[in-house]
């Protein structure tokens, strides 16, 4: 038996609408997952325990590696690693494009230029956070314009009442290469690739 501990919004997140998520998780490890809510810390926002048991050692870690690999991606703050050289295109002139990412997604965000790469640091909810995230690393990559198409304030606003992951194949998990460029790979299939595939459109 393994227990994770995290803050109930983004446990909430992990969970999914009427606990698909927990479901899946359980019939792809073969285990059993409890969530409970209400976990007193003396000056943390409101937390949730994630407990996960099962006869197989080996299958309860898989399964806590996964769920702590969808709660990195929905932890909040988040930062953002943006070469200097680049800080120009997330900013916008006068700041405008970096606003725009912060009204269409519905996160709040700071930009620390002292050090290089600078850090653009993100809050929001998870659904926001990985929004965001996906337009400032379109903004670098030149494909900031097709990108911001796929997302608009209602479109968010529907995406948080909803399973996120339920068209999606979960077996996808984040990585870092020798660089430290985050990527994806699917043990499963055996296949990586650069794009999240939990924002695909």
């Amino acid at each position: 038996r393994q227990a994770i501990e995290a803050q109930t919004p983004q446990v909430t997140y992990i969970v999914g609408l009427r606990n698909e998520n927990v479901s899946t998780l359980e019939n792809k490890y073969g285990v059993q997952i409890k969530v409970v809510h209400g976990i007193e810390r003396r000056g943390e926002s409101a937390m949730s325990r994630i407990i996960v048991d099962g006869f197989a050692a080996k299958r309860v870690n898989e399964a806590v590696y996964e769920i702590h690999s969808q709660l990195y991606l929905v932890r909040t703050p988040q930062q953002v690693q943006v070469k200097r050289e680049s800080i120009g295109k997330v900013i916008g002139r006068s700041g405008e494009r970096i606003k725009e990412i912060q009204q269409v997604s519905g996160v709040t965000s700071t930009i620390d230029q002292r050090y290089d790469p600078c850090l653009v640091e993100i809050k929001g909810n998870p659904t926001s956070i990985l929004a965001a995230i996906d337009l400032i690393n379109a903004s670098i990559e030149g494909r900031y314009a097709s990108t911001l198409n796929r997302y608009s304030q209602s479109s968010l606003n529907q995406a948080a009442l909803t399973d996120p992951y339920k068209e999606i194949d979960r077996n996808w998990l984040p990585a870092r290469d020798e660089k430290g460029q985050v990527y994806w790979y699917n043990p499963v299939s055996g296949k990586t690739q650069w794009n999240n595939p939990f924002l695909s459109s």
